[in-house]
């Protein structure tokens, strides 16, 4: 069976090698795209001064703009955040935990999920892609993004779900209950043609 990773990152901007990440969300599904673990948000610390990451985002309006409105930005100022290192640690032992005497796949499921992968290489989460650590997320992953361009290419309409708000965890959750809609959808259509 394949675990899927339903993994979302705020960021300053889009460029992996000068933005940085603000927030990180994930929670893991089974194949099925049910609940293994419950979602969880970390606001991230990166060991330098907030001013600088503050001054990331004053450069780009469009994105200030949004973590404003969110209250990304608001929680930023409260919160002191965790570092990158212990946020990876987490991210792992919830990996392992969830595969657990098995030997599953790994994926990760998002929109626009090679985004968030970039980023998390760009800031030393290369060894949970590379096997080293007796597991690996796969290089395959579940792209909502990339169907709905499909589905908007064949006239078909997209399976609604309800909108996150540029939140992490809201866009995990997200994520999730849009490829559960999209799996549906597929079923559907494969019941019909039964």
């Amino acid at each position: 069976m394949t675990l899927f990773v339903s993994l979302d990152l705020e960021t300053t901007g889009l460029d992996p090698d000068s933005d940085h990440i603000l927030e990180i969300a994930w929670m893991v599904l089974d194949g099925d795209l049910n609940e293994v673990l419950p979602p969880v948000s970390y606001i991230v610390n990166h060991g330098y001064a907030w001013g600088d990451v503050f001054a990331a985002l004053k450069a780009n309006e469009v994105v200030r703009h949004m973590h404003q409105q969110s209250g990304l930005a608001h929680a930023m100022n409260l919160e002191e955040g965790t570092s990158m290192e212990v946020i990876m640690e987490k991210f792992m032992d919830d990996i392992e935990h969830a595969l657990a005497g098995t030997e599953d796949d790994i994926n990760l499921l998002g929109n626009s999920i090679h985004f968030d992968k970039s980023f998390l290489l760009a800031n030393g989460w290369g060894p949970l892609f590379s096997g080293l650590l007796g597991w690996k997320i796969s290089h395959r992953m579940w792209d909502n993004s990339a169907l709905k361009l499909a589905y908007a290419s064949a006239g078909i309409a997209v399976p609604p779900v309800e909108p996150g708000t540029h939140r992490a965890i809201m866009d995990v959750v997200e994520a999730a209950d849009q490829a559960r809609a999209f799996r549906q959808q597929l079923m559907t259509l494969q019941g019909a043609m039964l």
